[in-house]
């Protein structure tokens, strides 16, 4: 009476962790390789990069032919687009290259010249 009690705890501690953590990345693959390898289908390990006597390279799901010899594909790269560089903390501390604020009398000026322009209107 008490093993299928535990194995449904178990089921569901099991359960509930696959749950709280579905979004992270070794969840997201094996999600996305867990149908190909019930299916039976080719996996990512499945790809073979063969190189022929001319030079050519082929990408193929079976193995390399007969006279064609198999390159490893290494890991896999990551395309990362580069941040932009930010300012060292000494240039934006100093005051070189930001805008200032504009004086009393150059406010004075600005604002003159806004009401003037809007009292023609």
């Amino acid at each position: 009476m008490r093993t299928p009690a535990l194995a449904a705890i178990g089921l569901t501690i099991v359960a509930t962790g696959a749950w709280f953590t579905r979004e992270t990345a070794p969840m997201q693959a094996l999600r996305a390789r867990l149908p190909a390898a019930v299916l039976g289908a080719p996996t990512s390990s499945a790809i073979h990069k063969c190189s022929r006597p001319g030079g050519q390279t082929v990408y193929s799901d079976t193995p390399c032919p007969t006279g064609a010899r198999e390159v490893s594909l290494g890991a896999p790269r990551v395309n990362v687009i580069p941040a932009i560089k930010a300012p060292p903390a000494s240039a934006a501390s100093s005051g070189t290259g930001l805008v200032t604020g504009f004086d009393q009398a150059t406010i004075d000026r600005l604002r003159e010249q806004q009401i003037d322009a809007a009292t023609r209107r």
